[in-house]
């Protein structure tokens, strides 16, 4: 399970997430893992991922070959998740 926080205080956030991958039933120490993180920067914005490991990097190689992506609303995120999806 993994666990994701994002924190608003004056105007500023913070986002954290856990550090445990699992692999199947394996659970694996970031410690012996060279892709450790669960949070990724695309442009100024950072995405937390869930699910198993081979998510991260479906979407950050998906963000690193496409500039036609924006988070700024509600729609945008919505839009630049349908546009993943129909890929």
């Amino acid at each position: 399970m993994t666990t994701l926080v994002v924190v608003r205080k004056n105007g500023r956030a913070c986002i954290a997430a856990d550090s445990l991958t699992s692999w199947g039933s394996t659970l694996q120490s970031s410690n012996y893992l060279a892709s450790n993180s669960k949070i990724i920067k695309v442009g100024d914005s950072f995405i937390g991922t869930t699910g198993i490991v081979t998510h991260r990097f479906v979407i950050e190689s998906y963000f690193s070959g496409n500039e036609k992506y924006s988070f700024r609303s509600k729609q945008e995120i919505f839009e630049t998740c349908v546009n993943f999806i129909n890929r």
